[in-house]
């Protein structure tokens, strides 16, 4: 083989080699530029920012804020809490709860709990805190909130039956013991403090129907807050004129309400003073929306007819009612143009 076929393979070879690092060298850049197929350089890596904002539930990420960051426990019986953050309460609605949870039993006596805390509950499930700063001599119960005001209206059970409830400003974790504007009556004002109290429903409108009860549980008194503003009802005119005339049960009258239409009824017995036998009974019909107030005259059994368990003893919308009526449960029709018929 002579000198110039060896230098032509040693060129040929040297070719190779260039174009051979040149190649190598492009197929780097290309991957790790991202620019070929994935499946050609195996599994992708996930991308931790999306999958931040894919962990967002929606009532924050609508609000264009971050889940708020989890809390040190200060015991171990809590739940897993998140910070609240200021902008939280701008989002809040009734798809929230608000609720009291409980930690232990306390000593029995001087208090009825180790710990409580005021917790929000997002519609997804997340618990914020609201407070810790509760008082522990009492069994602390939500009888009604407003999220677009951040107030809640908390009893103080647990030691009588007859319970104050105050209101909680959120917010500003400003309590107080003589809210409602005057419209609770003095009877149910012990000390400054509120007691008997109780949220019988939001109307359609959006006022939130209240009712004043005796230690008895009967009612002497309806009021209504509507926004920020409190107001009477006539249903607590007529009812202090019935008791005034001797119609009462406990110097209070027995409510039916049915919030979804808008309607309560009262029923305001005389009873004899030496026996409480019934004697006669007036009963009323309230519309809660226009707050008109009249009389009704039901055919009814006979003259004992009180509301029946919670869920059953509303209004109705097609003008009935159902009652215990002795031992026995029965749908009263209030226009009176029909007897009353057993209730299932």
């Amino acid at each position: 083989m002579t000198w110039r076929v060896v230098r032509q393979w040693i060129g040929v070879l040297l070719t190779f080699a260039v174009l051979g690092t040149a190649l190598y060298v492009a197929w780097r850049f290309l991957d790790d530029f991202g620019i070929l197929d994935a499946q050609t350089v195996g599994e992708p890596t996930v991308d931790e920012s999306e999958q931040a904002v894919e962990d967002i539930p929606a009532w924050a990420a609508d609000a264009g804020q971050d889940l708020p960051p989890a809390l040190s426990k200060q015991d171990d019986r809590e739940p897993d809490l998140l910070l609240l953050e200021p902008w939280v309460w701008d989002v809040l609605d009734d798809s929230w709860n608000l609720e009291v949870v409980r930690l232990g039993e306390g000593d029995g006596s001087e208090t009825l709990v180790d710990e409580q805390l005021l917790v929000l509950t997002s519609p997804t499930g997340e618990q914020l805190l609201v407070t810790r700063n509760m008082r522990t001599d009492y069994l602390l119960e939500i009888v009604h909130w407003s999220p677009e005001d951040s107030l809640a209206w908390i009893r103080r059970a647990g030691r009588s039956s007859y319970a104050p409830v105050i209101e909680y400003a959120m917010r500003e974790g400003d309590t107080f013991e003589g809210w409602g504007d005057g419209t609770v009556p003095l009877d149910n004002i012990r000390a400054g403090i509120i007691v008997g109290v109780d949220f019988a429903g939001t109307l359609p409108d959006g006022e939130d129907v209240w009712e004043a009860l005796t230690e008895a549980g009967t009612v002497r008194a309806v009021f209504v807050r509507d926004g920020d503003r409190w107001r009477d009802t006539l249903a607590t005119v007529e009812i202090s004129a019935q008791i005034r005339e001797g119609f009462h049960d406990s110097f209070g009258v027995y409510a039916w309400f049915d919030i979804d239409s808008g309607t309560a009824v009262y029923r305001a017995p005389y009873l004899a003073s030496e026996d409480d036998s019934v004697l006669e009974e007036r009963w009323l019909l309230h519309n809660l929306e226009t707050d008109d107030i009249r009389d009704i005259a039901p055919q009814v059994p006979a003259l004992n007819c009180v509301p029946v368990e919670q869920e059953a003893q509303d209004a109705a919308a097609d003008g009935t009612i159902v009652a215990h009526c002795g031992s026995n449960r029965y749908v009263i029709t209030l226009s009176g143009d029909a007897g009353p018929t057993p209730a299932g």
